[in-house]
Parts: structure tokens; sequence; C-alpha cells
């Protein structure tokens, strides 16, 4: 009973007290009212803004394979930039975003953080992006600050040192990597680097052969022959001498690059019989050579290196012996072989310009063009291919 008097009593006094003073807390409420709603509309209008961004820095500290670092230096260099705005150091930070210290003074705060993402097990893992908020008394300049973040990632000393390091080091990875596949290169053309040497020969050689003769007269009868006498049908069998022959040839080839040949023959065709007759013939000799070039015979992007182009001469002395003038030939050739994109066919070309014979004791010279065309199939046929 005497709490529920006291209480009553409490409440009474309070309203009593709230009567008497009424005019007094209605001014305060009045004023306090007035003082948010000026404060309201006086205080200065901020803006604020956030962008999600990225960043190569870490690429330059070879720290791009580390999660949580890959974003770690841009912002940290992001955040260095609140010291200035809490010290009000206008002048400072428009050096650094290379802006106008109007355009500076407007920057009220600027914060950056890393942002994470939760996976199917609730872990969070960094990734590679960061959020940057940027508070403004002006949200007309918001392009200006953008491109004076861009302006202090590109002048930063520190970005700049790092990116100079990172070009030191990526030149001498490549220097490196060059300098190794040049090593390769001359390894592999010293390992591909051929030198053959070839000989044959052949001893004189017999062939069995048959002589037929028949002599006879005969006498026409309208459109028709019809035999008067006969003087000679014979049949002889015998042998043909084919001469010995002798041949050398020689070829250095240079990996898949360079390759020269030369050829030497002999063939003794005095020798030479038929039914043990012999021929008016001389000796022959033959002497030839020539190269090939390829630039490049694994290009790809070039498909004239991977053409062969070949050049070459030669000198002969024929078996021909006319009016005791042995017939001399000469002739230079030239070519090219062209591969067959996605296959190893090949195509080859050849034109040989030379001249055979004398006009000596009214013989006769000539002067001859020969062109030719071969084709070299090779490839793999009624397979389907797995790769274009």
């Amino acid at each position: 009973m005497t709490e529920e008097l006291n209480l009553s009593e409490l409440f009474s006094n309070f309203v009593n007290f709230v009567a008497r003073n009424s005019r007094i807390l209605i001014m305060i409420v009045l004023i306090t009212v007035i003082g948010v709603v000026a404060f309201q509309k006086l205080k200065p209008t901020v803006y604020e803004t956030k962008a999600i961004c990225m960043s190569g820095v870490a690429e330059y500290e070879r720290q791009e394979q580390i999660e949580d670092l890959s974003q770690r230096t841009a912002i940290d260099l992001v955040n260095f930039l609140k010291i200035n705005i809490v010290n009000e150091d206008y002048q400072q930070l428009s050096a650094l975003l290379g802006v106008d210290i109007e355009i500076a003074n407007t920057v009220k705060g600027i914060d950056a953080e890393q942002l994470y993402q939760q996976d199917m097990d609730e872990k969070f893992y960094a990734l590679n992006k960061f959020e940057v908020t940027l508070v403004l008394s002006d949200n007309s300049i918001i392009e200006d600050v953008q491109d004076g973040l861009i302006y202090y990632f590109n002048n930063n000393k520190f970005i700049m040192s790092y990116y100079e390091e990172y070009k030191k080091s990526c030149n001498n990875l490549i220097n490196d990597i060059n300098s190794e596949i040049e090593s390769l290169a001359s390894f592999r053309e010293q390992a591909n680097s051929q030198l053959s040497l070839g000989l044959t020969a052949n001893n004189d050689s017999k062939i069995r052969a048959k002589k037929s003769e028949l002599v006879e007269s005969f006498e026409y009868s309208g459109f028709f022959e019809t035999p008067k006498d006969t003087f000679l049908n014979a049949t002889v069998w015998d042998s043909v001498m084919l001469p010995k022959y002798f041949s050398a040839g020689l070829s250095f080839k240079n990996g898949n690059k360079w390759l020269f040949v030369a050829d030497y023959s002999v063939q003794n065709w005095s020798d030479y019989s038929l039914l043990d007759e012999s021929d008016d013939l001389a000796n022959s000799m033959k002497i030839s050579g020539g190269m090939q070039f390829t630039p490049d015979y694994n290009s790809i992007t070039k498909y004239y290196k991977r053409i062969d182009y070949r050049l070459g001469a030669s000198y002969s002395s024929t078996p021909l012996l006319l009016e005791g003038n042995q017939l001399q030939e000469m002739s230079v050739s030239f070519g090219f072989g062209i591969p067959v994109k996605k296959s190893r066919t090949k195509y080859d070309f050849s034109c040989t310009i030379g001249k055979r014979g004398t006009t000596d004791d009214n013989l006769i010279k000539e002067q001859f063009v020969r062109l030719g065309l071969s084709v070299s199939y090779d490839g793999i046929w009624f397979v389907k291919r797995k790769y274009d």
C-alpha cells in the first residue's frame, strides 16, 4: 500500500512539474527541433559512390598465384590516400592524383577493401577484385577523381619500380628462352647434319638376243603385196654386250634447311656390241651438282618459307660419236618443291635449259627447254582427322 501511494505521489509530482514548467519544456523542444532542422539544412552535402576494381600490380610482384595477396598492394596504395584526407593535406592529394586542388578539396573520404566470396562449404576466399568507396562533396567530379586514381597508379614510384623490375625480369626470361631455343636449334641442326656417300658399279653384262632376217621380192596386185621369191630367211641367237658402269654420289644435308648433292658417272660405251657387231660409240661421262634451300621447314605463319628452292647444273659427254666429234650436253636447272597444307604431299616443278651437240663438220647443235612436274603423295588414307 505504501509503495502504491509513493508511485501515485511520484506521478502526481511529475505532472505538477510539467504543469509548472510547461512553457520552458515547450521552448526546449522547439529549440531542439529547430536546431536539428537547421543542422540538416545547413550541413555540407556529401555523396558516396562505390566501384569494384581490379589491379595487375600483383603480377609485377609475382604474387598473382597467392589469392590473399593478389590485390593487397593496390588496396594499401588506395588507403594510403586517407592520410592526406584526414590531415586535410589537399595539396599533396592534388599532386598524387594529378588533379586541381579544387577537385582535391572535394574528396572527403576514400576506402578500399578486399572482396570475398563464399563457396558451397561456407568458406570465404579472396577474389581478384577489391571495392573502393569514395565520399565527395561534389558529385560532378566523380569522373575526374576516377581519372586521378588511374593517374595515381600509373605514376606511382613504387609501382613504376616494380614494373621496371618486372620488365627486366621478363626480358631476361625471354632472352634465356631464346638462347635455349637457339642452342636446341643449333644442336638439332648439328644432330641432323648428314654426309652421305654412295657408289654403284656393274661389270659388262650380256643379254641374250635373237636376230631374225627375211629377204624376199614381191609384186603388187592391186592394193595387195604378193611374195615372189625368198632369198634369205634365218634366225640367229646371240647376245647384247652392255658396257660396265660406275657412278659415285655425295650429299650433305644441314638440318631441314640446306641440301647439297653431287654426282659423277662413267660408262664404257666403246665396249658395246650387238650380236658380235660393235658400234661407233665413245665412252660417256656425266657430272652434275645441285642445291636445295628451305627457309623454315616448320613455319606456320609464312607459307613461302616452307617451299623448297632448287638450283642445279650438269655437264655430260654423250656416247654419240659423229664425224670424230663426241657430242657434249650442258644444262642448268631450277625448280620448286611446293608442300600441301595439312599434309606431307609435295608438288615438284622443274625447268631445265641446255644445249646439246656442235655445229662443227656440218653437225647439228640443239638448244632445249625441259619442264617437269612430279607429285609425291604422303599421308594416311581412309582415316578421319582428329584435328584440322
